[in-house]
């Protein structure tokens, strides 16, 4: 039987010997949320997730689906991971969507949503290597210094240890695809 991933933070929390308390000083989220991700009834940011993940001490792709181990792995676009960032500054969220990930994958793949004018924040870096490919619109990519205007089409590569994030400079929606190796999630 699979597990929910509220069942997951809990059972690592207590494999851990944390209590909620614990928990929500290494975190910084209250107890109460703590508890209702544990028992299904809220859901995590991206952000609350990657917070959780360590302080429990595993890579947060380990909180989901049972599959992890899977030699060929279909994912289908119900069953894929969504994430929103929504930090106030703009008026509709980033969607940060899983494609495909697992401990015998050395790839991480995500289809990322940017609605106009948005931006990484600041830029970052990990180890590794990265391409991102322009599925629409028009993106601004950062790497160290430097910036690539980007189109539909466009893909570029890079070694991840350098700062690095983008930026939608279009009126519309773009989309990219990322791949990261290894992954980060």
């Amino acid at each position: 039987m699979s597990l929910s991933l509220g069942e997951k933070i809990r059972e690592l929390r207590i494999k851990h010997s944390l209590t909620l308390k614990d928990l929500s000083s290494m975190t910084g989220l209250s107890i109460s949320f703590i508890s209702r991700v544990e028992n299904g009834k809220a859901e995590l940011s991206l952000t609350q997730l990657k917070s959780i993940a360590t302080a429990l001490d595993v890579p947060a792709v380990m909180l989901f689906a049972d599959d992890l181990d899977a030699e060929v792995k279909l994912v289908r676009p119900k069953d894929r991971r969504r994430f929103y960032y929504e930090d106030g500054r703009y008026p509709q969220p980033v969607i940060e969507e899983f494609l495909l990930g697992g401990r015998r994958f050395d790839l991480e793949v995500v289809c990322i949503t940017l609605p106009p004018g948005t931006d990484s924040g600041k830029l970052n870096s990990h180890e590794g290597s990265e391409f991102t490919y322009v599925l629409r619109g028009k993106v601004t990519f950062l790497f160290g210094d430097r910036e690539y205007a980007m189109e539909e089409g466009d893909v570029i590569g890079y070694p991840a240890t350098i700062p690095h994030g983008w930026k939608n400079a279009g009126d519309g929606e773009a989309a990219v695809l990322l791949g990261t190796t290894p992954p980060t999630f």
